[in-house]
Formats: structure tokens, C-alpha cells, sequence
């Protein structure tokens, strides 16, 4: 086991009460049942069974959370006859255990006579801290604002039955501030006292409490001939990645007019300076190596690529990640098509010398990341995804060496489901010095296998794609550079399996891994070791592998068993079998970290004796890799059988312990693989959303389902409607209109209802599926109501705009409406759809090169004409701006400023400024603001646009496009009654009563307006129009 203390370094200081108030806190609660390993180091003890009627008794009084231990693995038959008598299963803790919820009035009795209870504890606070709560540790990059009692930044995670959106309020009562929440995780980002946090823990909602992780920091010819991608970018493979998008997740963004990157890099979120670490990156997955004729292009040149960026907006100085940005760019790069995401970000714990004790945890962050992947989570729809991480660089200081030479795995790369990668050198194929090695805390094996991350001779590192300039290219070397070469196999393999399976889903992240993992080449120790993985990736047989259609994705719950034959023809080398499976997202409270456990098992033929899987001692981490017993740390397994004998083999995929199930799973062969259970699937995909609609008027909303490997239930496909947040679900029956296309109709709601709906569906096999994933608890709102543009400038005409001002000071660069010309810094095109051409740029001609007609000089402005806007506090302006300024020998030192005025231009309120250091590397972004948020509304309204250089040498380009002020209105129709003297009856006197409103008299007539007829005046067409209803005739 690790050994090594967890030192309080120079990035901490010790807050002495903080630490008596924990010993103060934990002298005298109960202590934990021996077979949870608490991540506090909090003490542990055996259970008494006896006190279980006691246990149950005192959390029956009230709704409440509690320890629980079972006697064997839950079902869900067991979960619901637990559920029945008012307990409910929870997180898994590891060992049989569970944190659990008991509802007021549980019947203790059938409780206490069930077999599934061994025992249970009220939950110590102890349990829920993170050690260095507990040993009195303040990390100072979680300080958010300092003092006596600094405000930290910390990640809260509750139980599952408490919402995060809703715990404001139970923050505020420990004086925090919520902060974000995250979607995929039942967490959130509190700031609070240290003080407090011992406090916060003994509320029963809490279930765990972190500091906030470090803020992240940035971690081809010889890749391409040693990962084998050279060979099948070539014919007869030719694969290029084309068809599949990649997420370039960073702490900078690309630069996009890169030549090896220009036309297919997007950046997809307000982003500060473009980076030379991110550039890198994207060249190594995609560059094309269009600046070196081809020579440093990337392992998949026509993917598309997004670039994200790592940040905490609007707070500059905070020191620490938030979890919240992390998913925000997942689910922008989701809705813009991404298939995968490389990360090559860590928190570098021994470079920036934070407490070596956090090498091998699993947190928060980590879990997020299991979540995404694993599928589930809102941020990609409910659906699994892909994705490569960094394992770090940790082992070439020496600062937390470690006196076995392992343990050197920094968060969040001790997560479970992501490919895990380490480097090797492209020139021998050997570990890299720096590159980090596991195992994790829990014993689990990191990196899954490694990847060309630099070289001995020829350039020292991996050559890509700087930021320099849009030819210029760097030497770096590094598992951030690994990971984007392996994400680039990844995409070549997509692409291949596309067009080889194209009536499949994608593979999920586990396919993924055991097609590298079992066609990788076998580095260091004989078999996966804690250093290599499964050893040296190479692409080409891995798509070899996938090619021959050795594989299956399925699923097993508790206590099932998936059954496989192989057939292995006679003088055989070898059988190998890998099993890989996402597991679900665990809790920070305990080891491990696994989940849910499934078994390989590969018997000989003829019922012979049985083949183990490789296991790893983490207490010999250096030691060979075992193939003695099964294997109950990792969620990927392997079986390989040297000189196996001819015949059938049986295989078998056992839910040994699932307690968060049916867990789906993947599984390759060497040989034939017959027999199993594919996975059933049912997939919603929207086809006709309603999200604002005019009141009263009915609605049509549709959706796509595809089935595999399964049917629907008859009458499953269902609309679920309610008219407010709290009102009840009304279920309208789907018909299938044509193919696989779903519709059913939604009414007309007035404009004061508040409208949710989500669709449902069940597979026979499947069970249950809904849009969005979490159905009633995220469905889709409808808002009531239409758009009204007040104004809608598209600057095809000048529309009152003026370039230049009195008093501006600029040289050149001046704003003008022009078609504008495409240059590094500025846009080749305005944002209006075709056949819009005209935008306001400052000088929109390309000159000579960047730089030739910027701003230079001073500042130059763009103004509004009057706007009336009075009476429209609620009004949105919204525009569509452009601003570059990485470029020149000072990028980052100048502005655009945005000004609003409400007394014609006499005085001027900031609206928003632009750089220097964000959204200042060019790109179409959308911007918008409520008018009664800035200036009281009036019928002089301007803004202005300015465009300075009065920083450094640096360019300046800016422009403007699609500006529009809108409202939203809503008003119902008008209600046709013409019993207008609410007496109940029809008749005369309701005419009567119409005659005597229309001459002022309103003493009968119980309705708003006499204007019957909408025609804007009282008069005796009204009365007519009474008559005529009164006969009976239509409204």
C-alpha cells in the first residue's frame, strides 16, 4: 500500500482551531463498520448486529440517511421490497454496504424480518470530510476571498434524494454561497467559512464534502509510424477521420487560423488567449501539415475540431476547477456534434507543490467524468461518450517521489471510464521519464496504455501546431501530447467502424478500450502493469481487430450471466479475451472506487478448468501481473491463453456484484465470438421541440425512435404535459406516423401557465426511456408568448449608423459597412445568412497583411442611431461581435468597449467590454442584455462600439453584425362569452347590457370591453354583434 504521509506543503497552512473543532467533532460518534474504508482515515469498527432494531427504530422518527450494510448483493426485486417498507438504497460505499434514506413511519418491523439487512449506523460527519478537513489543512489555491475566516471554494456532494438546485437555502443556513451545480454528479460548488465546513457536514443531507480541485494546468512523423497511422491513412484504408468531431478541451484555445487547422477548428466558448499547449494538441489529432507539405500532420487531418477552454468566468484570480465549466463546454460541444474529447489538463501536484497526498484519489471531478462517459448525464443527452485524458507527468520531479517508485497518479486522472494515457518514446518505444504511473489509492491500474508522447533523437518531442503564427510549428514533449495521438487513432477507428457497421451506434468509450488495450503492444512486465498498461498502442490492429467482428456490446444486472462461445481452431498461438465496461460514477467517501464488478470467465473445452484474468498486487506494484483469481479492482479485465487448446471455449460475463445495474459492457476475441445477448437499446432523438409557442394554440411535437435488439411496449410512446411546475402529468398517447416517427399533440396554454413536457418509452428488454434522459425531473419548458423585433439591423443598409465620431483618434482601422476581407484577424464574411454580405468591420480590407489596416493609433467608434425604446424595460438587445487582438508583439492589451445611453449620447453606461485577455481571438459571438438592467428605457436610446489600440503594439480588428432588439409579448385572446351580465343565461338583457356599455354604462356588463368586434371603438356594430350572438350565432 502507499505508504507516504500526506505533508502539509507551503501551498497549505494548518488552521490549529479548524483541527480541534474536527477532533472536538469526532470524539465520541459512532464508528464505521469494518469493511468501509473511509477516505477521511476516519477510524472504523465492526457493526453490532444487534443494534440494527435500535438503528431503524430511531430513523423512523423522521425522514433521514443512514449506513447500511447487506447481507449479499442487492437486486432490484431487493431494492424495491426495501423501498416498500421505506428504505431506500443509495450510494455504494464498497463491501455491501450503502448509504441509504429512510422515510418517517418505515415499517421497522418488515425491515428487521427481511433477509437483506446485516446492519446499520447513523452516518459519523467524520465519514463526509475530505482528510484535509479533518487534519485541519487549508489548501490556499481553494481561498476565494481571504481574512480570519477565509472563504473557500468546496465541492458538496449530496445524497441522491436532495436536489442540488433546490440547496441554496441549506448553504445559506452555514453561510455559503451556491456557486454552480453539476448535472452529471448530484453536486455542487459551494463557497463558505472554513469555519463551517465541520458544520455543514452534520446536516443529513450532505453526503460528502472536498476541496475544490487545483485549477488544471496544460500537461508527428515518428507518432504516425509507430502508433501505425501512417499506414491506414493510407490505401487500402485510407482513413483520414473525416465524419468525426473532436473536442479539444484545454486551458487555452487553438489558435483557429492555424494552416493546418483553418476552416475545420471552431471555438466554442468566450476563451481567453489562444495557447500554444492547445494548438499543439489540435495539430497532433488533426493538423493537416499544410505549412510543412504534409510532414507534421496529425493522425486524423480532416476531422472537425472544437475548441474549449478550461475557465471560471468572470472571476479572475480563483485558483481552483470548477466542475460546472467542465460540463458547460461538454454540452456545447455535444450540441455542436462532438464524438470524442482529448484532455491533456492535470493538476500538476508535484510542479506546483501542492500536497503530494492527493496522487491516486478519486473525487468529484473524477467522477463527473465517469458519469459523461458512462451515459446518463444531462450534458450529452442521457448518451455515452468518448474520451481520452492525460495521466500526467508527475514521475520526472522528485519533490513526492515515493519509495516504491509508483503512486505518482495526480487527479482527475485516477477517474475509471476515460482512456487513460501514458507516453513513450516514438523512437524506442519505451516509458517516458515524466510519464505518471499508478496504481490509484484503491489499487486500480493507470494509464490503460500509452502513446507517442515524445523521442530520444530526431526533433526531442512531438512536433505540432503553435500559436506563433499560422505556420509555425513546436517541439513538446509530454502525456499531453500522447493523448491527442491516441484521440486521433480513436478517430480514425470511428471513422473506419462507421462505414464498416453503419447501422450501429458509435462505440462506446469501453469498445474503445478493449480493441487498444487487447491489439496494443505488450511493454514492460509480461502482461498490464502499472507503468504501460496494456503496453504501446497501435492503431492499424486495432482496426484489424474491430474489422473482424470479434465483439459485442451487452449488458448484465446482479446475478446474471452473458454466455459466449469461441471457437479456437487447432495450433493457435494464443486466445485473448478483454472486457472492459463504464462504470457508474463513484462517491468520494471510500475505496474503491469501483462500483459495479463483473467477472470474465474463460473455461477450456469440454467444461476444463478455468482461465483467470491478469491480476495486480498494489502492495507489490512492481511485481508481474497474476492470472490466479478474478480480478475485483478493475472495470477492465483480460484473459490470455497461450498454445489454447482446439476446440470451443466457454465464456462467460457474470454480474458478480451490481448494485447500480444493468451495467452495460464490451467484450473482443481473438477468434470467433458466438452467442451472447446484444445490448437493447432505445434511442428518442427530438425531431419537432415546441419551446416558446403563442397562447392558445395547439401544437404538434414529434420525436425519432430507433429500437435494437428489442421491442416497444404496445402503447408506451407517450407525451407527458403538465400546465405548471408543480401540477400533475397528463399522459396523450403517440402515434406513429410514418417510419419511426412519433407525433401527438400539444394544447393551447394560456399565457400565465408555466408548461413542461417530456416523451417516454418502453422497451421490453430496455425498460424505460425518456427525452430528455431525466424526464420528469428535467423536461422541456414551453414558453408562452411571441418574439416582437423592435428593431432588426442586419446592416445590408446603413440604417442610421455612423463610422467615426468627433474626438475619435484612431489612424486607421476606422469602422466601415463593408463585405469584409478574410485575414488572420478579421472575418472573411459577415454572420447574416446568404444572401446578406454587409457587416461593420473596422477597414475590412485584408491590405497587405494582418495588421496593415487594424486599429492603430487610438480608438475609433461605431454609433447607433436613437432608438425608441420607452416603455420597454423588458426589451433584449442582442448583436453578433467580432474582436481579435492575440496578434502583434503586445496581443492582450486592448479592448473593445460597448457603451448604452438613454439621454441621446449625452452620458454613456458600460454594457460590456471585450478583452483584454477574453473573447479576444476572433470568432462570430453572441451577445445580449435587458435593456432595464442598464439605463431606465426612453425614446433616445444609442450605443456605441469602440474599437482601441491604446495598449501595446498589438492588432486590433473588430466588427458587428446582426444587431436586434426584441421583447417578448403575450397576450390571450379574447374570451368569447356572450352572457356579457354574467347572470348564466343568454337572452335579451344581455343585449340590453351591451347597450348600455357602449353608452358608458357599465353597472350590468360584467366583461373588460364593450369592443366586441376587436375593431378598436365601442360603437353599435357591437351591440349587432351581440345580437348575432345572442341568436346563436358563431364567435
Amino acid at each position: 500500500m502507499d505508504t507516504r504521509s500526506k505533508p502539509c506543503l507551503r501551498t497549505c497552512y494548518r488552521a490549529r482551531t479548524l483541527a480541534a473543532a474536527a477532533l472536538s467533532l469526532l470524539a465520541g460518534l459512532s464508528q464505521a463498520p469494518a469493511q468501509v474504508r473511509w477516505a477521511s482515515g476516519a477510524p472504523s469498527a465492526a457493526l453490532e448486529s444487534a443494534s440494527l432494531p435500535t438503528v431503524l427504530a430511531s430513523h423512523a422518527s423522521a425522514d433521514g440517511h443512514l449506513l447500511v450494510q447487506l447481507t449479499r448483493p442487492i437486486t432490484d426485486a431487493g431494492r424495491t421490497q426495501l423501498a416498500g417498507e421505506g428504505l431506500t438504497v443509495q450510494a455504494p460505499l464498497g463491501n455491501l454496504s450503502f448509504f441509504a434514506s429512510m422515510n418517517a413511519g418505515a415499517d421497522v418491523s418488515g425491515l428487521l424480518s427481511s433477509d437483506w439487512l446485516a446492519g446499520a449506523s447513523a452516518i459519523d460527519p467524520a465519514w463526509k470530510l475530505h482528510r484535509d478537513f479533518v487534519n485541519g489543512v487549508t489548501a490556499i489555491w481553494t481561498i476565494v476571498e481571504h481574512g480570519d475566516d477565509p472563504h473557500v471554494a468546496v465541492y458538496v456532494t449530496l445524497h441522491d434524494d436532495v436536489p442540488t438546485d433546490t440547496a441554496g437555502q441549506l448553504f445559506a443556513r452555514h453561510a455559503g454561497a451556491l456557486v454552480g451545480t453539476m448535472r452529471s454528479v448530484n453536486a455542487a460548488v459551494v463557497h463558505l467559512p472554513r469555519s463551517r465546513i465541520l458544520t455543514l457536514a452534520t446536516e443529513d443531507a450532505v453526503q460528502w464534502i472536498e476541496p475544490a480541485a487545483p485549477k488544471f494546468d496544460e500537461q508527428n512523423a515518428e507518432s504516425r509510424a509507430l502508433t501505425g497511422a501512417g499506414v491506414v491513412q493510407a490505401s487500402p484504408y485510407s482513413l483520414t477521420g473525416e465524419g468525426v468531431t473532436v473536442l479539444v478541451f484545454d486551458v487555452g484555445s487553438v489558435r483557429t487560423t492555424h494552416l493546418d487547422l483553418a476552416g475545420r477548428t471552431t471555438i466554442i466558448d468566450g476563451n481567453p488567449l489562444t495557447s500554444g499547449h492547445a494548438t499543439h494538441v489540435a495539430g497532433s489529432v488533426g493538423g493537416t501539415g499544410a505549412a510543412s507539405g504534409g510532414t507534421n500532420r496529425g493522425m486524423a487531418p480532416d476531422v472537425t475540431l472544437l475548441s474549449g477552454t478550461l475557465t471560471i468566468d468572470g472571476i479572475p484570480g480563483w485558483l481552483y476547477t470548477n466542475p460546472c465549466d467542465i460540463e458547460a463546454d461538454y454540452a456545447a460541444a455535444w450540441d455542436l456534434g462532438a464524438d470524442l474529447a482529448t484532455n491533456s489538463i492535470s493538476t500538476n501536484v508535484a510542479a506546483n507543490n501542492f500536497d503530494c497526498g492527493w496522487y491516486g484519489d478519486y473525487g468529484t471531478t473524477a467522477a463527473v467524468i465517469d458519469s459523461l462517459i458512462r451515459g446518463g448525464s444531462p450534458v450529452t443527452g442521457g448518451n455515452p461518450f468518448r474520451v481520452a485524458w492525460a495521466a500526467g507527468n508527475e514521475r520526472a520531479l522528485q519533490r513526492c517521489a515515493t519509495p516504491t517508485g509508483f503512486f505518482y497518479l495526480a487527479p482527475p486522472a485516477g477517474a475509471k471510464n476515460q482512456l487513460c494515457i501514458g507516453s513513450v518514446n516514438s523512437d524506442s518505444d519505451t516509458l517516458s521519464s515524466y510519464s505518471s504511473i499508478g496504481p490509484t489509492d484503491d489499487g486500480r491500474m493507470r494509464p490503460d496504455f500509452c502513446a507517442p508522447g515524445c523521442q530520444a533523437g530526431g526533433d526531442t518531442g512531438v512536433t505540432s501546431c503553435d500559436n506563433t503564427s499560422d505556420s509555425a510549428y513546436s517541439v513538446r514533449c509530454g502525456t499531453s501530447m500522447a493523448t491527442p495521438i491516441a484521440a486521433g487513432c480513436v478517430a480514425l477507428l470511428m471513422q473506419d467502424f462507421r462505414a464498416r457497421y453503419p447501422a450501429d451506434f458509435d462505440p462506446r468509450n469501453s469498445l474503445l478500450k478493449v480493441c487498444f488495450a487487447q491489439s496494443a503492444i505488450d511493454r514492460g512486465n509480461p502482461g498490464p502493469d502499472y507503468s504501460y498498461g496494456y503496453g504501446s498502442i497501435r492503431v492499424q490492429r486495432a482496426i484489424d481487430l474491430m474489422r473482424s467482428g470479434n465483439f459485442q456490446e451487452s449488458r448484465v444486472s446482479q446475478d446474471q450471466v452473458v454466455i459466449y462461445e469461441v471457437a479456437v481452431p487447432a495450433g493457435q498461438t494464443e486466445l485473448a479475451v478483454t472486457m472492459a465496461w463504464d462504470d457508474a460514477p463513484a462517491v468520494g467517501n471510500a475505496n474503491p472506487a469501483l462500483i459495479n464488478d463483473l467477472d470474465l470467465e474463460v473455461f477450456s473445452p469440454g467444461n476444463g478448468p478455468r482461465a483467470f484474468p491478469w491480476t495486480l498486487d498494489m502492495t507489490n506494484p512492481a511485481a508481474d501481473a497474476q492470472r490466479t483469481q478474478a480480478n475485483r479492482i478493475d472495470n477492465i479485465e483480460q484473459v490470455r491463453v497461450e498454445n489454447p487448446a482446439a476446440g470451443v471455449w466457454a465464456v462467460r460475463v457474470r454480474g458478480f456484484n451490481v448494485p447500480v445495474g444493468p451495467q452495460p459492457f464490451s467484450i473482443v476475441s481473438s477468434h470467433a465470438l458466438s452467442g451472447g445477448a446484444p445490448i437493447p437499446s432505445v434511442l428518442m432523438i427530438a425531431d419537432q421541440v415546441v419551446l416558446d409557442h403563442p397562447p392558445a394554440t395547439p401544437a404538434i411535437a414529434s420525436i425519432s425512435i430507433e429500437v435494437r435488439n428489442d421491442s416497444l411496449v404496445a402503447g408506451s410512446v407517450q407525451l407527458r404535459y403538465r400546465e405548471g411546475g408543480l401540477g400533475s402529468w397528463i399522459s396523450v398517447p403517440m402515434t406513429n406516423s410514418t417510419g419511426n416517427t412519433w407525433a401527438a399533440p400539444l394544447p393551447g396554454f394560456s399565457c400565465d401557465s408555466h408548461p413542461q413536457y417530456y416523451f417516454m418509452a418502453e422497451g421490453n428488454a430496455f425498460g424505460v426511456a425518456t427525452l430528455p434522459a431525466a424526464g420528469e425531473n428535467s423536461p422541456f419548458d414551453l414558453d408562452i408568448g411571441v418574439t416582437e423585433h423592435l428593431y432588426d439591423h442586419d446592416f445590408e443598409t446603413a440604417a442610421g449608423w455612423i463610422g467615426g465620431r468627433p474626438g475619435d483618434t484612431a489612424t486607421a482601422g476606422v469602422w466601415y459597412r463593408m463585405a469584409p476581407q478574410a485575414t488572420a484577424a478579421q472575418p472573411g464574411q459577415d454572420h447574416s445568412p446568404d444572401p446578406g454580405a454587409l457587416c461593420w468591420v473596422t477597414d475590412g480590407n485584408a491590405g497587405a497583411g494582418v495588421g496593415a489596416l487594424d486599429v492603430d493609433g487610438g480608438f475609433t467608434t461605431l454609433l447607433s442611431p436613437a432608438l425608441d425604446l420607452a416603455d420597454e424595460p423588458d426589451a433584449v438587445i442582442s448583436y453578433w461581435r467580432w474582436y481579435s487582438n492575440t496578434a502583434g508583439a503586445s496581443p492582450a492589451s486592448d479592448t473593445m468597449r460597448i457603451d448604452i445611453s438613454g439621454d441621446d449620447g449625452a452620458s454613456w453606461s458600460p454594457l460590456e467590454v471585450v478583452g483584454p485577455s477574453t473573447q479576444n481571438s476572433g470568432g462570430w459571438l453572441f451577445a445580449s442584455f435587458r435593456l432595464g438592467d442598464f439605463i431606465s428605457p426612453t425614446s433616445t436610446v444609442r450605443l456605441r462600439f469602440i474599437a482601441d489600440d491604446s495598449g501595446g503594439p498589438s492588432v486590433v480588428e473588430a466588427a458587428l453584425d446582426d444587431f436586434v432588439i426584441a421583447k417578448r409579448v403575450c397576450e390571450d385572446p379574447a374570451v368569447c362569452d356572450p352572457d356579457v351580465n354574467c347572470d348564466g343565461a343568454v337572452n335579451g338583457f344581455d343585449i340590453e347590457a351591451t347597450e348600455q356599455a357602449v353608452n358608458g354604462d357599465f353597472t350590468n356588463f360584467c366583461q373588460s370591453s364593450a369592443d366586441l368586434n376587436n375593431d378598436g371603438a365601442e360603437n353599435g356594430f357591437d351591440i349587432e354583434i351581440e345580437e348575432q350572438r345572442v341568436n346563436g350565432a358563431p364567435c
